[in-house]
């Protein structure tokens, strides 16, 4: 593995003859073996090979990918490293990329604690290159995943395009293809990471763009919108309804911003809390509660 490595940082010629020799399948498999030092030795290798475009599929379709993001959460840092660089080849070939969101290696790339500065900057790079493929036959290929995809999948794909998706393409990915339905799904998930990985994403895109809102994903409304201005979020002035969060945290708001904005709080407040000043909202963290509303 070592020597495959050398070869394959020496000679861009001997990637291609190392590949067509059988060695991909072997080194991947090594991967999973329990000695640090050929585990290493294998990544290192894969890592060189992933650097020529012919290598980058076959890594991928003979199951080297979501080894190699699990290589992220190593404690040694070569081998994190290594991983992470392999990653990075594998991300130029636009092929890669359904495979690289749909397994949710977007948000391995987010979560890791990478040891060196360098895995860092590797890591940077990779989304970035994941972000320039973002577009074309590559976004109409994770459009349609997204509509009839198993639910984990679609979920993955709207989480990693709140991140790599470009400001023109928002719209259509988030209001006409019903992304941002998918967010708040996971919003209100009562697993934690799903809801702090919904909330990170939203928050990017508000980021992103000021004027995207979850108002406009609402069905039309009789009526208008409502907006009052930052300083009465969670503020007391004239508000006339108390959302209890986390069981004694009072959010105070205003019914009539509410019914103009939300279908969701109209058919509240047309329906048992008519008359009611004080509404528990149950299985949600303050935070995540505080970033919605805002």
């Amino acid at each position: 593995a070592l020597l495959l490595g050398q070869f394959a940082s020496a000679d861009s010629d001997c990637k291609v003859h190392i590949v067509q020799r059988g060695a991909v399948c072997p080194l991947i498999e090594m991967l999973q073996s329990p000695d640090i030092q050929l585990k290493a030795m294998s990544v290192f290798a894969l890592g060189r090979l992933a650097q020529d475009s012919h290598n980058q599929a076959g890594i991928v379709y003979n199951g080297g990918l979501v080894l190699l993001l699990k290589l992220l959460d190593s404690k040694n840092g070569c081998l994190q490293h290594n991983a992470a660089f392999a990653l990075y080849g594998i991300a130029e070939n636009e092929d890669n990329v359904f495979d690289f969101i749909k397994v949710g290696g977007v948000q391995k790339l987010q979560d890791g604690e990478f040891i060196i500065q360098a895995t860092k900057d590797c890591v940077a790079k990779t989304m970035k290159r994941l972000e320039e493929k973002i577009n074309g036959r590559v976004l109409k290929h994770l459009l349609y995943l997204m509509r009839i995809g198993e639910k984990a999948v679609q979920r993955r794909i709207a989480l990693a395009l709140a991140h790599l998706c470009s400001l023109e393409d928002q719209r259509t990915i988030f209001i006409d293809d019903n992304g941002l339905d998918l967010l708040l799904e996971l919003l209100g998930s009562t697993n934690l990471k799903q809801q702090q990985d919904a909330s990170v994403a939203l928050y990017k895109l508000a980021r992103k763009s000021p004027t995207l809102c979850s108002v406009d994903a609402a069905s039309p409304s009789p009526s208008p919108q409502v907006y009052l201005g930052e300083q009465y979020v969670n503020s007391s002035m004239l508000s006339d309804v108390t959302f209890l969060v986390e069981g004694c945290k009072c959010f105070y708001a205003h019914r009539i911003a509410l019914l103009a904005s939300s279908d969701a709080f109209r058919a509240m407040f047309d329906g048992g809390y008519r008359d009611a000043r004080d509404v528990e909202i149950p299985n949600i963290r303050w935070e995540v509660f505080e970033l919605m509303m805002k």
